[in-house]
């Protein structure tokens, strides 16, 4: 594992208060126990935010990690599930995982929404919609909480490579410039 110089690291502290994107990717980079080239499985609780809801930079259509958020592109925890994870929500779909946010770090919505101790434990998922509507629509009638399995950017797994096939080159060339592949 790369060790961060304390001035670079230093510089980093800065830019993660000052909420720079791409900031948290760096950060996260480094964090001791997330494996880029590993899978797993855990319980989610599924939240959703659209453009023009939450922070100045989603409101602008860019993730933490300074990729263009677009249907398919979700927040999580990326000490845990690392950034360019593929994730896999039984009946809901195939998402990418490029941004991250308080809420999807404290868990805070599985907190709340959970009844049974392991609900609110979950990990929290935010999924990105492209209208506020559909958002709605999905917190509405979708489901709150899900087992999701997820498929780290170095896997090897053969249903890691055919879940990977439904996003397109662009977004994997931004995940590889930002070197998370």
């Amino acid at each position: 594992m790369d060790i961060l110089s304390p001035s670079r690291l230093i510089i980093l502290v800065f830019l993660l208060a000052l909420g720079v994107p791409g900031s948290y990717v760096f950060a996260h980079r480094y964090a001791p126990g997330v494996s880029s080239t590993t899978s797993g499985t855990r319980l989610a609780c599924l939240t959703v935010y659209w453009r023009s809801e939450g922070d100045k930079w989603t409101f602008n259509g860019l993730s933490s990690t300074g990729i263009h958020l677009k249907k398919g592109h979700c927040a999580v925890d990326p000490r845990v599930i690392p950034y360019g994870s593929v994730i896999l929500i039984p009946g809901v779909g195939t998402f990418l995982a490029v941004d991250t946010g308080r809420a999807v770090t404290s868990r805070r919505a599985a907190q709340q929404a959970g009844v049974t101790s392991e609900q609110k434990r979950a990990l929290v998922i935010d999924l990105f919609f492209n209208s506020r509507r559909d958002a709605e629509q999905f917190a509405q009638l979708g489901p709150k909480f899900a087992t999701v399995t997820w498929w780290a950017p170095r896997c090897t797994d053969s249903r890691a490579d055919q879940a990977r096939r439904q996003f397109n080159a662009e977004d994997w060339a931004q995940l590889q410039r930002l070197g998370m592949l």
